[in-house]
């Protein structure tokens, strides 16, 4: 029995989790995608950071144009990871290169977001099967 996934080209809800460089950038590129982005970052400087560099960046995603419906009014920052994936039709992690943090968070992220959920990480080297071993889906 397979989940019902939302379709790539419609999906239009994104949370991203870690509001680092990696993830702004994440932030970004959705904005610029005409998606509505939530993103979380435990630390409430993070996700501060994460506001000011999407904002003076955001010229630059205009320079480089910008799909319908694009626009930074579609960024809302939460200060709980619930909100941000709760409701998400696509996760992108971009937390640091901690193999506990990343099984930790995915669990996390795996019981709050709905089953059909997608969910994607940003590392650059730690085995998914090390990320994922501790959700029950």
């Amino acid at each position: 029995m397979g989940l019902d996934l939302t379709p790539p080209d419609q999906v239009s809800r994104v949370a991203v989790v870690g509001g680092g460089v990696i993830g702004t950038g994440w932030v970004l590129h959705y904005l610029r995608m005409g998606h509505e982005v939530r993103m979380f970052d435990p630390i409430p400087a993070a996700r501060e950071r994460s506001r000011t560099m999407v904002e003076s960046i955001w010229p630059l995603m205009v320079d480089l144009g910008l799909r319908p419906g694009a626009s930074m009014d579609r960024l809302t920052i939460v200060d709980d990871l619930a909100d941000a994936v709760g409701d998400a039709q696509a996760v992108q992690e971009a937390v640091p290169e901690v193999p506990e943090l990343k099984s930790q968070l995915f669990a996390q992220m795996d019981g709050l977001a709905p089953a059909n959920t997608v969910l994607m990480t940003s590392t650059s080297g730690i085995s998914m099967t090390v990320i994922q071993e501790a959700c029950e889906r």
